[in-house]
This record gives C-alpha cells, sequence and structure tokens, in this order.
C-alpha cells in the first residue's frame, strides 16, 4: 500500500513538473515580434519618469522603415502614479506591432523600482 501510494505521489510531482515546462513553451500572442528596445532608459527623478529618447526613436525608424512609434511607460506600485507617452513619426496606420515588458529604473535616492513598458510600431 505504501509503495503505491509513493509511485501516486511521483506520478503527480512528474506530470506537474512536464506540464509547467509544456506551458513556458507555449508561443505567445506577438511572440516571433521583434522589436528594439534598447533604447529604454530612463530614471526616477522626484518620483516622475525622466529619460530623453526622441532622437533614438527617430533613429529606430529610419533604421528598421518604420511610419511611426509610441513608447508608454508606467512605474509599478501603490506609492507611484506617474506614466509617460513618447511618439515619434505617424501612428494612425493599421499595420503595427507591440511589445510589452518591464525595466529596472534607478531613483535619485538610490532606490530601484520596476516600471512596465510598451512600444508599438507602424510600419
Amino acid at each position: 500500500m505504501e509503495a503505491m501510494v509513493a509511485m501516486m505521489i511521483v506520478t503527480i510531482a512528474m506530470t506537474s513538473f512536464i506540464s509547467l515546462i509544456a506551458y513556458n513553451e507555449l508561443p505567445t500572442f506577438n511572440d516571433d515580434v521583434m522589436i528594439d528596445t534598447s533604447y529604454l532608459r530612463f530614471t526616477v527623478v522626484d518620483n516622475k519618469i525622466t529619460g530623453d529618447i526622441q532622437d533614438q526613436m527617430e533613429l529606430s525608424c529610419e533604421k528598421y522603415g518604420l511610419l511611426g512609434i509610441n513608447v508608454d511607460v508606467r512605474l509599478i506600485g501603490p506609492l507611484f502614479n506617474d506614466e509617460k507617452r513618447y511618439q515619434c513619426g505617424i501612428t494612425d496606420s493599421e499595420n503595427n506591432r507591440v511589445k510589452n515588458g518591464t525595466l529596472r529604473l534607478s531613483c535619485d535616492d538610490g532606490s530601484i523600482v520596476l516600471a512596465s513598458y510598451k512600444v508599438t510600431q507602424w510600419y
């Protein structure tokens, strides 16, 4: 009886482990989209997002032949209430692609906070 219970526990554990691996390998929406986000460099000063990425956005439009780019950045957490939108070029085309993610931003007091971003490219 003990051997049967032990075998059931092992089977459940292995099934859970294999399920997690399979779930992590599922493709996500826009998983194949390659959007350059290397220019997303911001800091937080007085609980406000600061950073000038306008030139890098324009260079990215030229480099990849894009019509326009929107970058939305929002601080995560109940202590912060700041978000910024950066826009470059024409953003009224129906052809666009989106990439979401998170960034670690340095604050002027030496702490690190998280921010979510959304980059939309029009082509």
